[in-house]
């Protein structure tokens, strides 16, 4: 998960919290090992901290895997269990408008132009006529709307 939040700073905590107590026999200053033969690894300091390994599945990664893989739990649910249980922050995205995927200049079926620059997103079948006629043909677009689902057809049929 390149674009979330660093968590390696958190990796014990998440860890306690998910794996329980650590192996005390096994476990060092720089890593704690779960388990009673501590399989699993987590290291909390020096060169691995932040990352982590099950020495028998052979699956290991950092603290966002360990959410994911271990706990089992996806971005949404890993981000408010770690803001409520843990107490730790995840900034949101913000996301702003999206550019559109192509601008076309739409025509009835006598060829007069009917609105410019309107914004299309790939998807709709209106940006696949006009991509492919080069003009939208607004008889062959009624028609593919008639053979779609209401909501669908509704939406092609404008």
């Amino acid at each position: 998960m390149s674009d979330s939040p660093d968590l390696q700073p958190h990796i014990e905590a998440i860890a306690r919290a998910f794996l329980g107590k650590p192996n005390k026999r096994l476990s060092t200053g720089s890593q704690l090992r779960f388990g009673s033969n501590g399989s699993v690894s987590v290291g909390i300091a020096g060169s691995k901290r932040g990352q982590w390994y099950d020495h028998e599945t052979k699956q290991g990664g950092g603290p966002w895997e360990l959410l994911t893989i271990k706990a089992g739990m996806a971005n949404g649910t890993a981000i408010k269990w770690l803001e409520s249980e843990l107490g730790i922050e995840i900034p949101r995205a913000v996301k702003g408008p999206r550019d559109p995927v192509a601008i076309y200049d739409y025509h009835d079926e006598h060829g007069k132009s009917r609105v410019s620059g309107l914004p299309v997103r790939a998807k709709d079948l209106s940006a696949t006529e006009a991509r492919r006629e080069g003009r939208l043909d607004l008889e062959r677009q009624r028609s593919a709307a008639a053979t779609l689902s209401p909501p669908r057809a509704a939406r092609c049929a404008g």
